[in-house]
């Protein structure tokens, strides 16, 4: 069955998916196919799924976890002074209610961790370019190192999420106008494909409406990473994913186009 066809057969998902990545080295084909169709029927079923055996130390976590409460800690004004707003290239702290979100949170681009190292290509970045903006370190001690060694932050062609266990917030909107709960799981990662991977698959692989519904009225963080193609690719259908039936369903735009449309969307950026 093509991806057409399977995207044009879907029942309303009820439960996300856990898929192990186990097998994802293995040099047994059939093992490999297995993930990917598990994979696959989750991107075109849910546009979520946990994956578990990610490969990631707990430790990793640990410590972007202690960085952000460090930060977050600080005085309004403090993290104020490194404001996104005031970056012409989207990096910094973003207050509570600070754009058309609620959370508050803090926006930083590639970087290496090792300072000798060769810095990345700034040419393919566009307007995201530049160096990121970071808190002193004698305000927040190795906030920076942490940031960059763990899940860091974007929205692009899918997130990586880790949620903060025993704290139920995640919901997912599935095509009944149903709110399903996708709550912390221990030792599990979150999945969930963005607006980038709708283009490239003409919709087939679509991003879930979703929200953070925090009713607990406790403090709540959360890790995601937000991976994209390059600034300059363009994003626009793969021949598989067209037919007369299922035509075009969006402009191509190269993806710094659209990501920067994005970020002057919900920061009114100028």
């Amino acid at each position: 069955m093509s991806l057409i066809d399977e995207a044009a057969s879907v029942d309303p998902f009820t439960n996300v998916p856990v898929i192990d990545l186990s097998n994802v080295y293995t040099d047994n084909p059939t093992l490999r196919k297995e993930l990917v169709t598990q994979v696959r029927d989750a991107c075109i079923r849910v546009g979520f799924f946990y994956v578990s055996n990610h490969g990631i130390p707990e430790s990793t976590i640990e410590n972007a976890m202690d960085a952000a409460k460090r930060f977050f800690a600080l005085p309004f004004d403090t993290k104020m002074e490194i404001e996104s707003k005031k970056q012409p290239n989207y990096k910094g702290y973003s207050p509570l209610l600070g754009g058309n979100n609620d959370p508050e949170g803090f926006e930083f681009g590639w970087e290496d961790s090792d300072t000798s190292a060769k810095s990345h290509d700034e040419s393919t970045q566009g307007d995201m370019a530049g160096a990121n903006v970071w808190p002193s370190e004698d305000l927040v001690s190795g906030f920076r190192n942490a940031a960059l060694t763990n899940p860091g932050l974007s929205w692009e062609c899918f997130t990586i999420l880790w949620q903060q266990p025993g704290i139920q917030a995640l919901q997912l909107l599935n095509s009944e106008k149903r709110w399903i709960n996708a709550p912390p799981i221990e030792g599990t990662l979150v999945i969930n494909l963005g607006d980038e991977f709708a283009r490239l698959t003409n919709g087939i692989f679509k991003p879930t409406i979703h929200r953070a519904f925090n009713q607990n009225g406790v403090e709540r963080y959360s890790i995601p990473l937000f991976f994209g193609i390059d600034y300059n690719a363009k994003l626009e259908p793969m021949p598989n994913c067209v037919s007369p039936e299922r035509p075009f369903a969006y402009e191509v735009i190269t993806a710094g186009e659209y990501i920067k449309s994005r970020f002057n969307a919900m920061y009114n950026h100028k």
